[in-house]
Order: structure tokens, then C-alpha cells, then sequence
């Protein structure tokens, strides 16, 4: 078929001529490979005319769109019907022909009719002057191939392409090219912002990564500095090392000599919106749009996101979404706004639209752990962070995921020199959330040599704004919840007005007993990020603990509200709603969250929702029924015990206090690192969704 698409749609065809005739003749054929392989010469052959005649139907079209000029395709001459027609015919076929080449030797030959010698040629396709010699011939050869068939009397085809030399990559595009903005990788890259400090984030790249090696590609941009094609895989590989303000430059620079290619427009946007340069992002995506009009929509919410207009954002993703039915970038940017805006359900639906547009799209398969996690879904989790890792093996946050995972099973006894932990050690040189995971892992092990690993980070980059957010984290899971607060503090001088940070703030004020502080970081917190799930859940949290309980129900009954078939806000509401004594109320909310678990899955929620019930149901005098979804936390505790077997250990014991039964030792603290199990239980205990039973 010459196509891949063109392939992949006589497959389907002949497939489902298949799937419907052969039951019926497959007794009858002799020979059976035979008579399939006949079935799908005639789809192809099928599919060959309706190209034709398409072709044909659209041809008055196509000249007047075509890049090749009229002006040097034949004339009809006046005065002579017969001579009038075949000359049509003739331009028609020639017009057929020079579209049908492959690209490279397309755009050679409209350069021959257009510009003026090789030497122009060669400059506007930015190759040498012998390369584009070389490609005219080969034009010209297919060229006259299909003009000889026509002469001869056959329908005009597209020209086969020439046999590969050896040695040399067969020319011409044997399949077409992929979609611009499909997701090959991630990576972490540290940038500098407007005020000097640092941020480190994660960039999508698109397309194959240039498998030239970065000083030469610097070697040739540097000798020929008009090179778009070369810039760009420049920059693509500055961006596989994490150097995204070197990329810039040579995005930006590659664009203005490429600005169709959209996967490059959208790396640059990328980088701006990491730098917080909203307006060179906006502007960005004004210049895009000149040269990508079917991501017309994509662009424009873009734009929108990187002038504070989230609204208008989402309406332009939605939009896309319609627009671009095959490219799954419109659903993994919906899917990001609808993170940032808190509405795990949503990003959930959107991730999993992008993955089934395109199952190897890597930022979707990466991004929607979370909220799968707080959907229940974390075996489905698991299995896209190992089908991300399958397709880019040094993908940051799968790659931390499995270690901890792995640390977990194995109860905190891992091996700091195994391959897992090194590929991890690789990406913590710049990756503040790889060296915090480092340092909990080491610790927990009862390696005293993980409390250098974050201030190692501090020392290095003092001004990297995410160093700081993961050192506090560190603090708080080691119980030094006051150094915790002023690593915040010390982050805010660098970013105030973070989200993340006040999220985190906001919880470690209470558990450093500072009320007054707590107080301030709740109304701070709702009157900077509005009421999104987390933070209104987050806020619930701190104010039933200061006593405010009907503000805190107030605030838990919007969460839900918002996110009303997230299994992680009911069973959070029925947590606050016990606080505040409304027991009843208390067991409905929680069951609630218990009945949108799946099935099968989600045991590190249903274990503490099932323990919750066992407590709510004995504090208003039901026995028997506290005893029964006890006993159901002990059947989830023992699933949970496969993924995790510290938590479903903790858990475990807190469910046979509640039994009033000792602990077996099935998975006792002598399978697990004496040092792991007080750090996780420390963290069970200050998790945001809280998982501690009432007192």
C-alpha cells in the first residue's frame, strides 16, 4: 500500500471481511492461506480505487491548492478540444505525481520550479548544494516512471520508491510521519526565573530524541547557524540533560526557521511557562498559531492558561478535544488544568480519553497516579507506571514510584546498589522529589547518611524553590514539625503564593501546636486557592482539630460537593463529621466513600474506611456491626499486604486492638526495618486524607 495509514486500513478492512464470511467458507476452502491472502489483495485493490477516484473527484481542487505552480505544468492550447483535454490530463497527472513523491524529494522538485538554482534550493531545505543535485535526480527518475506508465496507457500511480542503497537509510517516508505532539519522554530540568531563583519541574518531549550526540550537534549549529532542523534536535537533546534554558535559546531560534512543527512550539511554551514568563508564552502561542491552524484551539487555551484565564482555558481544551479526535495533547492539557483546579475525577476521565487515542503517550500514562490513588484505582496506577518505564525507562516519577514500592514490599530493607536505586540516584543530581526519596528510603533503612542527602541539595542549589518543599516534608515525616515551618517560610521568600506550599503549611502549623499559625494558613489558604477539593478538604482537616467544627463541616460538605464520586472526599467528610459528634452522619459519608471503591482494588483506603466503620458503629453502641467491618479491614489488610505490607502491618494491629485480639506475627516488625516502620507510621498519622481513627 506504499502508506502505513493506507496499510493499517486495508488490515481493518480485510480483518472484518474475515470476522464475517469466513465461518461460512472455511469449509469449503481448499486452501486456506490462500484464499485469506486473495480476500486481502483484493481490499488493497479495492482501496487503490477508491484513492483513485477520490483523487480524481478533488483534482480541480487540488490545482488550485497544489504548491506547485501552475505556471510550470503544461498549458491547454486554444482552439483544440481533443489536444485541450489531454493537455488537462497530462497537467493533472503530473500535478498527481509530484504530490505523491516523498517529501524530501517533494519539496526539492517545488523548489526547482520556484527558486532559482540548486544553491537557492539547497539554502531553503538547509542541505548542501551536491545533497539536493542528488534528490532532484531522484525526483525527476520517479517523475519519469510515472509518466511512463501514463504513456503507455496505465492508470497513473505513485511512484514506488527507489531501493535502498547499502548502507544507507531507504529514502522517502515508507510510513508517515507520526503526530507531532505525541510524548516520547520525561524529564526533570531545573530553570531560572525572572527573579533569580530556581524551579524544577517536568517537561514532555516530543517525537524521538536526536540520536546525534550533543557536542556534535553544537559542533554544526555552531558552523552553520541558519540550520532550523539541526537547532531543534539541539535543543532536544539539552532537554534530554535537563537543560531547558539552553533549550530555549535554540527553540526559539529553530521555530523561526521550522514554524510548523508544532511538538517544537509546544516545547517552548513548556519552558516559558516553567521560567513564569506567562506573557513570552502567550506570545508564543500567537506566533504558533500562524503556522499550526488545526491546533488552532489547543494553542488558544494555552494562551489562555498562561494569562490566568482558566476558564476560558478549559472551554479552548474542550474544544481541541472535538477538534483533534486523534491527537491525545487537547486531554493531557485538559487533564493538567483540571489537577491544578482540583478535580482529580475529571483529570482521571481526561487521562484516560488522551490513553485511549494514543496508548503510548507517555504524560498521560505518567500523570494520573494521583488521582487514580484517590479514585481507588492504584492497581491501574501500577500498571501505567510500568507501561511508561516500558517506553522511557528514565522517566522520573515512574521510576521513583517502583522504588518506593519496592522499599515497601521489601519493609524497608532495599539495597541502596541495586539498578532501580541508581537509575533514581541518576535523575536525584537535579530532582529535589528523588533526593528526598533517597534520604526517607536510607533513613528508614537506619542509614544515618540520609539526613545529608536534602541539605547536600540545600548546600548545592539554596535557591531551588522544590529543594526547600521536599526538605520540609522530609521534617515533618521525622516529627520536627518547627523545622518543617521554617523551610516553608524560607520556600515562601522564593515563591510566595505557592499552593503547594500552603497546602503543606496549613497542616504542619497544627501539628506543630501553633493554633494561631494554623488559623491564619486555613484562611489564607481558602482566600488564595479558592475552594477546590484539597484545599476546602485540607482547611476541614485543620479546623476540626481547632475546634471550629461547624466551619469545618461546612467547608468537608463543599469538597465533596465538588468531587461527589471521589471515594478519598466522602471517607475524608466522614472523618470530620465524627469530629464534630454527627456519628450518623458520620457512617452514611463513609460508606458512601466505601461504595465508589472498586472492586478489587483501593485496599489502602478501604482498609482505614472499614476500620473507621468498626469504630463509628462501637461509639454508638452497635457491637456486631463494628465487629463485622473489622473484620473486613483484616480481609483488605491481608490484599493490601502483597503492594504494601508495612502499611497493612500498622493497620493491621489498630484493627485487633479494635478486635480486642493480640497481633499475629503473619507480617510482625522483625520482617521490617525497625527505623521504616516508625517513619511510616509517623506518616500514616499526618497524612492530608487522615487515616487515624477517633478518639
Amino acid at each position: 500500500m506504499r502508506q502505513e495509514a493506507d496499510a493499517e486500513e486495508a488490515f481493518s478492512r480485510a480483518s472484518l471481511l474475515l470476522y464475517r464470511k469466513l465461518s461460512a467458507h472455511v469449509e469449503k476452502v481448499d486452501n486456506l492461506r490462500g484464499w485469506i491472502l486473495r480476500l486481502t489483495f483484493n481490499v488493497c485493490m479495492s482501496l487503490h480505487r477508491e484513492n483513485r477516484r477520490r483523487a480524481e473527484q478533488s483534482i480541480e481542487e487540488m490545482a488550485a491548492e497544489s504548491p506547485a505552480p501552475a505556471s510550470v505544468l503544461p498549458h491547454s492550447p486554444v482552439g483544440n478540444p481533443e489536444s485541450a483535454y489531454l493537455q488537462k490530463e497530462l497537467g493533472h497527472v503530473l500535478r498527481s505525481s509530484i504530490e505523491s513523491l516523498p517529501e524530501r524529494l517533494r519539496e526539492t522538485m517545488i523548489g526547482h520550479l520556484t527558486l532559482d538554482g540548486y544553491r537557492e534550493i539547497a539554502n531553503h531545505l538547509e542541505i548542501n548544494e551536491p545533497n539536493a543535485r542528488k534528490r532532484m535526480q531522484e525526483a525527476r527518475e520517479a517523475l519519469a516512471q510515472g509518466l511512463a506508465q501514463y504513456r503507455a496507457g496505465d492508470a497513473p500511480r505513485p511512484p514506488a520508491p527507489r531501493p535502498p542503497v547499502r548502507g544507507r537509510k531507504p529514502a522517502g517516508p515508507s510510513r508517515p510521519a507520526e503526530p507531532q505532539e505525541r510524548v516520547r519522554a520525561l524529564r526533570s530540568a531545573v530553570v531560572t526565573l525572572p527573579g533569580g531563583q530556581e524551579r524544577e519541574g517536568l517537561l514532555a518531549l516530543h517525537l524521538p530524541l536526536s540520536r546525534e550526540r550533543r557536542d556534535t550537534l553544537e559542533r554544526y549549529v555552531e558552523q552553520h547557524p541558519r540550520s532550523g532542523m539541526k537547532r531543534l534536535a539541539l535543543a532536544r537533546a539539552l532537554l534530554e540533560e535537563g537543560r531547558a534554558d539552553e533549550a530555549r535559546l535554540h527553540l526559539k531560534a529553530g521555530v523561526e526557521r521550522q514554524p510548523q512543527r508544532l511538538d517544537a512550539w509546544l516545547d517552548l511554551i513548556a519552558i516559558h511557562r516553567l521560567q513564569e514568563r506567562p506573557v513570552a508564552a502567550a506570545e508564543a502561542c500567537e506566533r504558533a498559531l500562524a503556522a499550526n491552524r488545526p491546533a488552532t484551539a489547543l494553542l488558544q487555551g494555552l494562551q489562555a492558561w498562561c494569562l490566568g484565564r482558566p476558564e476560558d482555558a478549559e472551554r479552548s481544551f474542550l474544544e481541541a478535544r472535538e477538534a483533534m479526535p486523534e491527537s491525545p495533547a487537547p486531554c493531557v492539557a485538559l487533564a493538567e488544568l483540571q489537577m491544578a483546579t482540583g478535580r482529580p475525577r475529571e483529570a482521571a476521565e481526561s487521562l484516560a480519553q488522551a490513553l485511549a487515542r494514543d496508548p503510548a503517550d507517555v504524560a498521560a500514562l505518567t500523570l494520573g497516579a494521583e488521582p487514580l490513588r484517590l479514585l481507588g484505582r492504584a492497581a491501574e496506577a501500577r500498571r501505567r507506571d510500568a507501561r511508561a518505564l516500558e517506553l522511557d525507562a528514565a522517566n522520573p516519577p515512574a521510576l521513583e514510584r517502583r522504588l518506593a514500592a519496592s522499599a515497601r514490599r521489601a519493609g524497608g530493607r532495599i539495597a541502596p546498589e541495586g539498578g532501580l536505586w541508581r537509575a533514581v540516584e541518576t535523575s536525584a543530581r537535579t530532582r529535589p522529589a528523588a533526593r528526598s526519596l533517597l534520604a526517607f528510603l536510607r533513613l528508614g533503612g537506619g542509614d544515618l547518611a540520609g539526613i545529608g542527602e536534602m541539605v547536600s541539595l540545600l548546600a548545592e542549589r539554596p535557591r531551588l524553590l522544590q529543594a526547600r518543599l521536599e526538605h520540609a516534608r522530609l521534617q515533618d515525616a521525622l516529627d520536627r514539625p518547627l523545622a518543617a515551618l521554617q523551610e516553608i517560610d524560607a520556600a515562601r521568600e522564593l515563591q510566595p503564593g505557592s499552593r503547594e506550599l500552603d497546602l503543606l503549611a496549613c497542616r504542619v502549623a497544627l501539628r506543630a501546636g501553633l493554633p494561631h499559625r494554623a488559623l491564619q494558613e486555613c484562611e489564607g489558604l481558602l482566600a488564595g486557592h479558592g475552594d477546590a477539593w484539597d484545599t476546602a478538604s485540607t482547611a476541614a482537616w485543620a479546623l476540626s482539630h481547632l475546634g471550629r467544627l461547624e466551619r469545618a463541616v461546612e467547608l468537608s460538605r463543599a469538597a465533596v460537593a465538588r468531587q461527589p464520586e471521589l471515594p478519598a472526599a466522602w471517607l475524608e467528610h466522614g472523618r470530620i463529621l465524627a469530629r464534630a459528634e454527627r456519628l450518623r452522619e458520620a457512617v452514611a459519608a463513609t460508606e458512601t466513600g466505601w461504595s465508589l471503591l472498586p472492586e478489587g482494588d483501593g485496599f489502602d483506603l478501604a482498609v482505614p474506611a472499614a476500620l473507621d466503620l468498626a469504630v463509628l458503629h462501637r461509639r454508638l453502641g452497635y457491637p456486631e456491626w463494628a465487629r463485622q467491618w473489622a473484620l473486613l479491614a483484616l480481609e483488605a489488610c491481608v490484599a493490601l499486604r502483597e503492594t504494601d505490607p508495612v502499611r497493612a502491618h500498622l493497620l493491621r494491629a489498630r484493627t485487633q486492638a479494635e478486635l480486642g485480639v493480640a497481633a499475629a506475627p503473619a507480617a510482625g516488625p522483625e520482617d521490617i526495618s525497625p527505623s521504616f516502620l516508625w517513619i511510616e507510621e509517623r506518616r500514616l498519622l499526618t497524612a492530608q486524607i487522615s487515616e487515624r481513627s477517633f478518639g
